[in-house]
């Protein structure tokens, strides 16, 4: 399920993660849960509030295994992080 972003298009700030987790996936908003409620802790120590944030991640898709290198297309590559 694809997680898109979330939140005023012209805000000041925008947070930006790595890809949704699986709470976020059956959500369908990026950071819920415990990384959301940190964010929300976090904004509010800084005067912010998500309200007034643009939040969203790099990638929209949750890869399979929370693996961001399985979709790596360069074999090379994968095969010197394998230590094949």
């Amino acid at each position: 399920m694809r997680v898109p972003g979330h939140g005023p298009a012209g805000a000041r700030v925008m947070i930006v993660g790595e890809f949704p987790d699986e709470r976020a996936t059956v959500a369908g908003k990026p950071f819920v849960g415990p990384a959301g409620d940190l964010l929300d802790r976090m904004l509010g120590e800084v005067g912010l509030s998500r309200q007034t944030c643009y939040v969203t991640n790099v990638c929209k898709h949750r890869p399979p295994g929370d693996k961001i290198e399985e979709w790596w297309t360069d074999k090379t590559a994968k095969a010197k992080r394998n230590n094949l």
